[in-house]
Parts: C-alpha cells; structure tokens; sequence
C-alpha cells in the first residue's frame, strides 16, 4: 500500500512540475500567429514589374577568350568555354587540361580580357 501511495504522490508531484514549467503565454494563437508573421516575411517575392535587365554583351567572344588563356597557359590544352551569366560583367569559365593531366578551370573577364584564376 505504501508503494502504490508512493507512486500516485510522485506521479501528481511530476505532474504539477510540468504544468508549472510552462510559459503563461503559450497558447494556441499566440504561437500560430508569430510563425505566419515569420512565415510572411521570409515568402519569395514575385519578380519585379518592368524592363528586363538583359546581360550585357562582352567584347569577347568565346573563341577569343580561349584564345587569350592558350596565350597564357601554354602547355595547356583548352576543353571547354562557358560563358557565366550574371547580372554583372561577363565573365568566361574556361577548362584546361595540363600536360600532368591536371584540370583547372580559368576565368576570363569578357570586358577587358583580363586572364585569372
């Protein structure tokens, strides 16, 4: 009888702890509403209305932009040559392959020609 009486008092005094160690203002709707307000501010935004910025065009083309990187890069052989589209100055991603078999990617700058890594 003393253990059963034991249990029932550890279980209520377990019980009231638990009540008690929660906040005052969590409800329902409080909580609800805070996640949709955050919610609300993180949603995507629809593009905007108007002109679409179309990317500018480089003074180099492809071509010459591994032209430039085989002047840099001698002993290079050019694989390929994409162009990386972006909303700022164009750039070229050219991949080389070295005489050790080693693959390295270069970029070009497609206003000025630059050559970097």
């Amino acid at each position: 009888m003393f253990r059963y009486s034991l249990m029932v008092v550890t279980a209520l005094i377990l019980m009231l702890s638990l009540c008690t160690s929660l906040p005052a203002s969590a409800g329902p709707y409080d909580s609800g509403q805070q996640q949709f307000q955050v919610a609300e501010h993180f949603a995507p935004r629809p593009p905007p209305r108007g002109k679409r910025v179309e990317p500018r065009e480089a003074r180099l083309n492809d071509r010459q932009a591994a032209e430039r990187v085989k002047r840099t890069f001698e002993d290079h052989k050019i694989l390929s040559v994409n162009m990386i589209e972006s909303k700022g100055p164009v750039v070229y991603r050219v991949k080389t392959l070295s005489q050790d078999g080693v693959i390295k990617y270069v970029f070009v700058d497609g206003d000025s020609g630059e050559v970097f890594d």
